[in-house]
């Protein structure tokens, strides 16, 4: 079940995860972001997957959904700190 992390909503963007998929992304060291433009709501213009390597099961696995409303270098900059802020807010 996804749930919606209500400190990561703003009007450009909004990020979907669970508990767990939260916790993969805290402890991850890397990820990895795949977007896509054709299957995303009508209100929205993008859909941006963050992928974690999870070493156990040697795979990457979607940890976190982000549905974008706009495309441009000043979200993609917001998304990267999402990172920092993230690992900040476990430790």
């Amino acid at each position: 079940m996804l749930i919606l992390l209500d400190k990561f909503i703003t009007n450009e963007y909004i990020i979907y995860c669970s508990p767990q998929q939260e916790k993969f992304l805290k402890h991850s060291k890397h990820w990895h972001i795949d977007s896509t433009f054709y299957a995303v709501p009508s209100s929205f213009y993008q859909l941006m997957v963050i992928l974690i390597y999870d070493e156990d099961c040697d795979l990457y696995i979607p940890a976190s959904f982000i549905l974008c409303s706009h495309k441009n270098t000043e979200i993609y900059k917001k998304i990267r700190k999402l990172k920092h802020s993230i690992k900040l807010q476990y430790f």
